[in-house]
């Protein structure tokens, strides 16, 4: 796929610096300003507030992806995970949706450091899905909905309809660990002869659903514990799997 947003991009770097929020706004209000501004592609304001690799990246953005699109901010979430009156950790998860109906979300780890009155993002990266805290009793209408997901998504492997798995069924971590199998996925089917699937279960909390899928692969047993996200446009998608 060549065709890149800006938000993707930017957010995916290694090394991101922040500068030009107050500090009495704290850490969790800089890191909200940025997210909005790259994805409402406002880039000389997010170039205000950057320095570093990530004025870099933006300033590469820019002339790269010209015909690019700005995605829209359907959720944002940012919590503060640990702070001192110089260093903060903030956690922050983002759903998105691009032109054409794709939706996605991602979760974030971003380090802050305060300077000269100015907390400033000095790392940010990718992480996994982060839930928390007692679940309560998994809702029945959920659960078969992340399960028609799943049957989906291996359906459409079989079929070697990779690219389509990837934007209709994945999210977050799951579907970047696909997309950068590309190299290898399309040449024949993924899977093939896939036996019934049943799922368990095992937690939820607002809109996070843990589950135990069990499938046969070619008379394979197969176990995996998979973390469904619930969308903006409401369908719940694979956003992490783990062999059980």
């Amino acid at each position: 796929m060549k065709k890149k947003y800006f938000f993707g991009a930017i957010m995916l770097s290694v090394m991101v610096f922040l500068t030009g929020c107050s500090s009495r706004e704290g850490p969790e209000k800089t890191t909200e300003t940025f997210i909005r501004a790259v994805c409402a592609e406002s880039l000389d304001e997010a170039k205000t507030m950057a320095t570093g690799n990530v004025l870099y990246n933006l300033s590469s953005s820019e002339k790269q992806s010209v015909k690019a699109k700005a995605a829209l901010l359907n959720k944002l979430e940012v919590k503060t995970k640990a702070v001192s009156s110089s260093w903060a950790e903030v956690l922050a998860m983002v759903k998105l949706s691009y032109p054409g109906g794709d939706t996605d979300l991602a979760w974030y780890k971003i380090n802050l450091v305060l300077k000269d009155g100015t907390w400033m993002i000095y790392d940010m990266k990718q992480t996994e899905p982060q839930p928390e805290g007692k679940g309560g009793k998994a809702n029945d209408e959920d659960v078969a909905a992340a399960k028609e997901t799943y049957v989906e998504y291996l359906k459409a492997l079989s079929n070697n309809n990779w690219r389509q798995a990837a934007a209709k069924y994945l999210a977050g971590p799951a579907r970047k660990t696909h997309e950068l199998s590309a190299d290898t996925l399309g040449k024949a089917p993924v899977l093939q002869d896939i036996g019934d699937v049943t799922i368990s279960p095992l937690w939820q909390k607002d809109e996070i659903l843990a589950c135990l899928l069990e499938y046969s692969v070619q008379e394979r047993d197969v176990k995996e514990v998979v973390l469904f996200a619930r969308l903006s446009d409401g369908q719940w998608k694979i956003a992490k799997v783990n062999a059980s």
